[in-house]
């Protein structure tokens, strides 16, 4: 990433925050009793960055930078959130990927998808399975976008129930999930819930993302969450994360002690980003649908909370977006992983959209995406603006993005 922007022609610079990171369930080591290293991890690394580098650029070159731009994808882009709302002057135009903003309440629903799959072996769920609830989503809800793609142009329209799937009595698995399988699936979709409320704290992956779901293997969980909670929540080596579950009184009274502790340092979910539009700024967030690590709905959240805060009391919800897309939007990525990769269109310059948008004050209505098979490029869909999605036309090449149009789905001739 650092040496793309080189040959784009920028001065540019990178941080590791301060640490460098031990493998699996130690990577948050660095931070266990040094408040301070977490601090660097959230937010100080990023902004030293920015004036360390403005710094060196206006010794070598014997005058200020023009412009300052943030890029980057998961951590990448909940460093660029958290820039936006804690030093607004720092960057004219941010790009930010797949953020990880919401992170304390993320650690708590990827250790959750991680306990549904791996609490028991009869609750796994190895890529077979997985490939059988796969294929089951996009029979029940490839076609209603209008193009039979393998490919879910809005996941949160597939009412799909994994219970479809449970095996008969008698019935060998291979075709069909376990009654644990699919209860973990539910699991997974669902995200985690308050055990004592049933509210949402943080939501699941989404239909049609199955292929790319981690801990397939028992032996190699999603480790991130794990080192979270054993080296800042629990703040204890020996914490053996097989033992945790939410649904119990001490697990629900962790949980709320992470939050309580961490979440005003770590979390980057401030709506209010009146200062950074104040001076100019610009953000493009986007989040690739079938998203395995960070669940998509987390981008369009915070993307509402903003809208909401704008909104103030009472003022309509479509001024209170025109208000917002003129310097925040968002672009969900169909069938796209996490940051890269996926099923469907994953490759766009999201960059030099945002570069038009400061330079020359266009705003981008679509971002030209890519798939590739065996380096040859077989695909091109637009990418839109949040709550807009990619509608075909019906006639000609599904294949082309001059084929579609950005629509509203929430407007007559929508979806």
């Amino acid at each position: 990433a650092l040496a793309d922007q080189i040959r784009r022609g920028y001065a540019s610079a990178s941080t590791n925050t301060g640490h460098e990171a031990a493998p699996g369930v130690n990577a948050a080591r660095f931070a266990f009793e040094h408040p301070e290293q977490l601090i660097d991890f959230a937010y100080r690394a990023h902004h030293e960055t920015a004036l360390k580098a403005k710094a060196l650029v206006r010794e070598f070159y014997g005058k200020p930078h023009e412009r300052a731009y943030w890029i980057g994808c998961s951590s990448g882009g909940y460093e660029g959130l958290m820039e936006a709302q804690r030093f607004p002057a720092d960057y004219d135009g941010m790009v930010a990927g797949a953020p990880a903003n919401n992170w304390t309440r993320l650690m708590a629903g990827d250790l959750h998808g991680t306990l549904a799959v791996l609490k028991d072996s009869a609750s796994n769920l190895p890529p077979a399975a997985l490939g059988v609830l796969h294929r089951a989503t996009l029979a029940a809800c490839d076609s209603a976008d209008g193009v039979v793609d393998g490919v879910l142009e809005d996941p949160r329209r597939c009412a799909f129930n994994p219970a479809a799937l449970q095996c008969a009595p008698n019935q060998a698995p291979g075709a069909c999930l376990t009654a644990a399988q699919v209860e973990a699936a539910r699991q997974v979709y669902r995200g985690l819930k308050d055990p004592t409320k049933g509210t949402q704290l943080y939501p699941g992956l989404v239909p049609g993302s199955e292929p790319f779901w981690p801990n397939r293997d028992p032996a190699n969980p999603f480790s991130i969450p794990i080192a979270h909670y054993k080296w800042l929540v629990f703040a204890d080596p020996n914490w053996d994360w097989r033992t945790f579950r939410f649904e119990d009184p001490a697990g629900y009274q962790a949980f709320l002690k992470g939050e309580s502790k961490f979440a005003p340092i770590l979390n980057a979910t401030d709506p209010n980003l009146r200062e950074f539009r104040q001076r100019g700024g610009k953000l493009l967030q986007y989040h690739g649908w079938n998203d395995q690590l960070i669940a998509p709905q987390n981008s369009i959240d915070y993307y509402e909370s903003v809208i909401s805060l704008f909104g103030g009391s009472g003022q309509d919800r479509t001024v209170s977006m025109r208000e917002v897309q003129g310097f925040y939007r968002l672009f969900m990525a169909p069938g796209m992983a996490h940051c890269s990769g996926g099923t469907g269109p994953n490759s766009f310059d999201m960059q030099a959209g945002m570069e038009q948008w400061v330079e020359r004050g266009i705003a981008p209505e679509e971002i030209i995406a890519t798939r590739s098979t065996n380096g040859v490029v077989d695909r091109l869909r637009p990418l839109c603006p949040y709550p807009k999605v990619a509608v075909y036309k019906g006639k000609r090449d599904t294949n082309d993005a001059t084929n579609f149009v950005c629509r509203d789905p929430s407007v007559s001739g929508g979806l």
